[in-house]
């Protein structure tokens, strides 16, 4: 049950751990060019499809959801967005 309740923080949860594991991934890899943004925003997005995936092909009490893959994205998006500001 929950105390305080707060709409959609499962897509605020989600939103959250992939904005900041592109930054981090980012600032780990040390990526510079656009090419290389690109190819790290590609994986993460994939990575968070094959986890929804497997949600529905291996687990009985979870779904695929379609707003979480869209909530990964926009993470890692933003991500890479925050991250060209700040390191002008």
């Amino acid at each position: 049950m929950d105390i305080v309740h707060i709409p959609f923080k499962d897509k605020i949860a989600h939103f959250s751990f992939y904005f900041i594991m592109y930054y981090l991934w980012e600032k780990a890899l040390d990526i510079k060019g656009n090419k290389k943004y690109i190819k790290l925003i590609l994986i993460i997005v994939l990575y968070g499809i094959i986890i929804e995936v497997f949600q529905a092909i291996f687990t009985s009490d979870r779904h695929a959801d379609f707003y979480d893959v869209l909530a990964n994205t926009l993470g890692a998006f933003v991500a890479y967005v925050f991250s060209k500001f700040v390191s002008k």
